[in-house]
């Protein structure tokens, strides 16, 4: 992959290293790139050895949109779980990205359960 190659190069991989190769690898169709290979991406970005790099809304947002296109709404709240574990909080895509998840799968009524709005209101991505 060229992360590998990068990363061979003895060039340090940033979030935008990381965030772009995601957003390249989502946006594959032909061939595809498959969804197990997008997580183990997120899952090194997540563990590499130090300084690692800590995936950011923009990732979470890739990952979502990755799992929404192949119909993967038990994948799309996995990650769900671990962004708000992981303290990100959730933009207006996220919520997006949550309620197709839900929807296409018919079961729009967990998404309330699994990403609330505080306030009751609809959430605004700030920067």
């Amino acid at each position: 992959m060229l992360l590998d190659q990068i990363k061979a190069a003895g060039v340090a991989a940033t979030i935008a290293t990381y965030n772009t190769v995601l957003a390249a690898c989502t946006r594959a169709t032909d061939p595809s790139v498959p969804f197990d290979m997008l997580l183990g991406l997120f899952a090194e970005m997540r563990h590499d050895p130090p300084p690692c790099v800590r995936p950011d809304l923009t990732t979470y947002n890739t990952v979502l949109a990755a799992a929404v296109v192949r119909s993967l709404s038990d994948q799309s709240e996995m990650l769900l779980s671990t962004m708000l574990e992981a303290g990100v909080l959730l933009g207006c895509a996220s919520y997006r990205y949550i309620v197709d998840a839900f929807d296409s799968a018919g079961n729009l009524s967990r998404v309330a359960e699994l990403a609330p709005v505080p306030g009751g209101g609809v959430g605004v991505d700030t920067m």
